[in-house]
């Protein structure tokens, strides 16, 4: 799911750029910087809102990927991926989502071994301005959208 004509901007706020070879090609990666929203349930490791004071979360597995499926449906589906910062504000149950403007969710740059290992292959596996299906960690349910 392409959303990269949002990018150059967000490239631009975060100051790197990917870094070529003396051929012109893309070395590997070793750093991607991604904004995410996170959908707890009653069965993850922290069943807490930390952002909307401290609730207990008692949704099911099922309910939280109900509702972050509906959220990634509406991301892709909408030509302003402003969407993906308003949804992020409203369900996303990270800290993260809680940072000023175009921001929300992001989880800054991320080095292999540094997250959870699906939430990192599902990072890495990301192309720059694409958004990932529905990742399950420990943590929770993510959607992750690569921005670097």
């Amino acid at each position: 799911n392409d959303v990269s004509a949002d990018i150059p901007q967000a490239i631009e706020r975060c100051g790197k750029k990917p870094k070529l070879d003396v051929d012109g090609k893309h070395l590997p990666v070793h750093q991607v910087r991604c904004r995410q929203i996170l959908v707890k349930h009653k069965a993850c490791k922290d069943p807490v809102d930390r952002v909307r004071a401290n609730k207990p979360v008692s949704r099911s597995l099922a309910e939280a990927e109900f509702a972050l499926r509906e959220t990634f449906d509406a991301i892709v589906a909408s030509p302003d991926k402003g969407v993906f910062t308003q949804r992020c504000k409203h369900i996303s149950e990270c800290s993260s989502s809680l940072k000023g403007g175009e921001m929300a969710g992001d989880l800054g740059w991320i080095s292999r071994g540094q997250v959870h290992p699906a939430v990192e292959a599902a990072a890495f596996a990301l192309q720059v301005g694409h958004i990932s299906d529905v990742v399950e960690s420990d943590e929770g349910l993510h959607i992750l959208w690569r921005i670097a």
